[in-house]
């Protein structure tokens, strides 16, 4: 295909979109010369119309459709003829009046005039539909148009069949490195018929072979955490925009948000930007120099081009069209072509495709990952040669692995192949069937310049000092898939309201409405019955909550405070955190966290970064208000369950009891009182209550200078986990506390790390918090 004759001024060129690339990089060639490049599906909706988001969003509240089948009925709308003879198309066309009369689709009616005297070439297609031609003869109407059809050529080629995928992709790492080796240029290779199949095959391989593939990017805004984040925080969309400092992201998101500029709150419609979300692809960097992937059909490959055809089997070669369209074959009209007429052009199309490339390489494999497989029906105008394995002489660590993988398949069915003694003979410190679990670990260099900056919070922290390995399989390669469940959106809700409660005007279920509205979730019928059952639990809370307020002189109340610290460095480190509740008096500062199921107060780990929830808050109240003294750090349970076993006490005693304040207090009696006027038998600190001797043994108090060790050790947990984290430390650590292994119970990462006994990190419970008073008595010591 001579395309540099066709170049001439007032041209318009159309052509499929697997060649735009290449010849738009010929036009540019030629940066003074008038040319219009144009796909099928450009034309397509300058002369027919044009739909947007618009339409889309239209289409699926009139016919409550999901986002993709709105599309599909839209898409329907181009075959549209005055030829309606059968509901389905009725139908359509009555819909297409709705969409004008809401003028929902976009004429262009002025393109087709501005076509007159141009000079149009159709090229690069392996064939036109009887849509495709439509096309055209309305551009006949005004100006001449030249189809070049491609040129027919003879080319034979084999069929190469292997035993699975692994030899099938080694056989074509080899013969790309010797066609390189001798003088090809490796931008001129091409893979064709990649597929998820061979996927990780392919980049094991390659890497091996040390060759370069430009992969397409198959990371779409929704796989990403800012991604994920946005889609559940859509009333909060703003702030989360300004934390992303990847441009790419940004400027995909404010590309799907701008779509939607006539919704007034994002929210409501979740659903569709999460289709969006799943559909916009994370354009990533790309080799300069490398085989790239192709698309076969509708391209262009001159003698200089080398392809390697795989997986070239009878499922995926040539492709199976069915009868399952929106509008099926009893209902086609003259514009489509039936599911037998598809087939039957698809099988011709390939029958040409491979007579008319001149470097081809085809190959399949007798077995993939999944099943067995056979080879295309166009085997039969192909000559089938079996292949074996070979060693090769390109890669140590191909034939370390495959002298692995042939030892496995010897061991397991008695297979054996000629070439493992060779290998054997060669690789005898191979160390076979010896297995070393432990993480080998990445550069911090590395490691660093991938962070613009560190972002740390309890549960992540946590997370670290639990497994060190685990967190970078969340944190670091991002493993963890967050899907919202019904228990956490419950949790969320009852949080909200609860941040709610102190406001003038408060309404609870006005409250839990403007919730739904704006924290979308898949809800059904049967959650409803939670969430009324939970709301009417938290007007009780509420009403308890409010009464200790009455009592307290701690009147000062802030809800979801949220703080964050930046720490300086070479890498800045930013800690932040979410306290649901602030209770303040003068300088004093009583924090609460609200919890959702039954709380336990435990700081025995803390010297070990573990449970340090509290004393964090305590760190990021301390850096929001320096001169803060903490009053006291508490749990709140607003989930009762209430118990009834004991006849003396009463229901409702019961239910207040479930309600107290479970934590430590400051052992200063006058600060005390005014934190709980009811301190000498507490109605709402859990414990606390005075005898003829003082206060009560069950009474959970620490003096100031405890408070001040908590916050230095937290400060100091803080440090030495970012620290460790930026200088890639992460071993398989999981910690073990009175023969309890608390890392790896709920671990999704088991199958992974292959975790061992010599891995665990055996912890003792400082249940006295000794820790507190050893910390001052170092500091006396110095």
């Amino acid at each position: 295909m001579d395309i540099y004759k066709y170049l001439d001024n007032n041209t318009i060129l159309i052509i499929p979109n697997n060649l735009k690339d290449y010849i738009l990089n010929i036009i540019n060639e030629r940066p003074l010369i008038n040319i219009k490049v144009m796909t099928l599906d450009d034309l397509k909706k300058k002369l027919i119309f044009e739909y947007d988001a618009q339409t889309i969003y239209y289409t699926m509240k009139e016919k409550s459709l999901s986002y993709q089948n709105s599309i599909e009925i839209i898409e329907s709308l181009y075959f549209l003829t005055d030829n309606i003879n059968n509901p389905k198309l009725k139908d359509l066309s009555e819909f297409k009046e709705k969409l004008d009369i809401n003028k929902l689709l976009n004429y262009d009616f002025y393109f087709l005039n501005s076509l007159k005297n141009k000079n149009i070439i159709v090229i690069g297609f392996d064939y036109l539909y009887k849509f495709d031609h439509r096309l055209i003869n309305k551009l006949k109407e005004v100006t001449k148009v030249n189809i070049i059809t491609k040129k027919n050529n003879e080319y034979s080629h084999n069929l190469l069949k292997f035993n699975n995928i692994n030899e099938e992709i080694e056989y074509v790492a080899k013969e790309i490195i010797e066609k390189i080796n001798n003088g090809i240029n490796i931008n001129d290779i091409f893979l064709a018929n990649y597929n998820d199949e061979y996927s990780l095959t392919i980049k094991r391989i390659f890497d091996f072979y040390k060759i370069p593939i430009n992969f397409k990017s198959k990371t779409s805004l929704y796989d990403t955490t800012i991604g994920i984040k946005l889609l559940n925080n859509l009333s909060d969309y703003e702030n989360i925009l300004s934390e992303i400092t990847d441009l790419d992201i940004y400027n995909a998101v404010i590309e799907i948000f701008n779509k939607y500029y006539f919704i007034d709150s994002f929210s409501t419609i979740k659903n569709i930007l999460t289709e969006e979300f799943k559909l916009k692809k994370i354009n990533k960097s790309k080799y300069k120099n490398a085989v790239n992937l192709v698309e076969i059909k509708d391209n262009y490959f001159d003698d200089n081009k080398h392809v390697f055809l795989i997986s070239f089997i009878d499922n995926m070669i040539p492709k199976t069209h069915k009868d399952d369209n929106y509008i099926n074959d009893a209902e086609k009209n003259e514009l489509l072509e039936s599911t037998e007429e598809l087939n039957e052009i698809e099988l011709k199309i390939w029958e040409n495709l491979i007579k008319n490339i001149k470097n081809l390489n085809i190959t399949y494999s007798k077995e993939n990952l999944k099943e067995v497989c056979f080879p295309s029906t166009l085997s039969n105008n192909l000559n089938i040669i079996e292949k074996e394995y070979e060693i090769s002489l390109f890669s140590h660590r191909s034939n370390k692995y495959n002298l692995a993988y042939l030892l496995d398949i010897e061991k397991k069915y008695g297979e054996i192949n000629l070439e493992v003694l060779k290998l054997y003979n060669t690789y005898k410190n191979l160390n076979y069937l010896s297995y070393d679990n432990q993480f080998n670990g990445i550069s911090s260099r590395i490691l660093q310049n991938k962070l613009n900056r560190l972002s740390l919070s309890y549960t992540k922290l946590n997370a670290y000092y639990e497994c060190s390995f685990k967190y970078y399989l969340d944190y670091i390669l991002k493993l963890n898939n967050y899907e919202e469940s019904f228990e956490a959106y419950l949790g969320s809700l009852a949080h909200h309201i609860l941040s709610k409660a102190f406001n003038k005007h408060f309404n609870l279920i006005e409250e839990r409405n403007w919730f739904f509205r704006n924290k979308n979730f898949d809800l059904k019928a049967g959650h409803y019955i939670f969430i009324d059952k939970m709301c009417e639990e938290l007007a009780f809370v509420i009403d308890f909550i409010k009464e200790h307020y009455e009592i307290s002189l701690f009147k000062n109340i802030e809800c979801e405070k949220s703080i964050k610290v930046n720490i300086k460095g070479e890498v800045e480190i930013v800690f932040s955190g979410i306290i649901d509740k602030i209770m303040t008096y003068e300088d004093k500062v009583a924090i609460i966290d609200y919890k959702t199921y039954d709380p336990n107060i435990d700081l025995s780990l803390t010297p070990y970064g573990l449970g340090m929830q509290l004393p964090i808050y305590i760190y990021l109240v301390k850096a929001a208000y320096p001169k803060a003294r903490i009053a006291g750090i508490y749990l709140q349970n607003v989930n009762r369950k209430v118990l009834i076993d004991d006849d003396k006490n009463d229901l409702e005693k019961i239910r207040r009891d479930s309600l107290k304040l479970v934590g430590y207090t400051l052992d200063n009696e006058s600060i005390i009182k005014e934190l709980d006027s009811t301190y000498k038998n507490s109605r709402f600190i859990k414990g606390m209550k005075t005898t003829t001797k003082g206060f009560s043994y069950y009474t959970k108090l620490l003096d100031e200078n405890e408070f001040k060790e908590i916050f230095k050790i937290t400060r100091n947990k803080i440090k030495e986990g970012a620290d460790n984290i930026l200088n890639a430390k992460f071993a398989i650590n999981p910690k073990v506390v009175n023969q309890n292994n608390i890392s790896c119970t709920y671990c999704k990462y088991k199958s992974i790390c292959f975790m061992k006994e010599e891995n665990q990190i055996y912890l003792t419970k400082d249940k006295d918090l000794t820790f507190l008073k050893e910390g001052q008595n170092n500091e006396l010591d110095r």
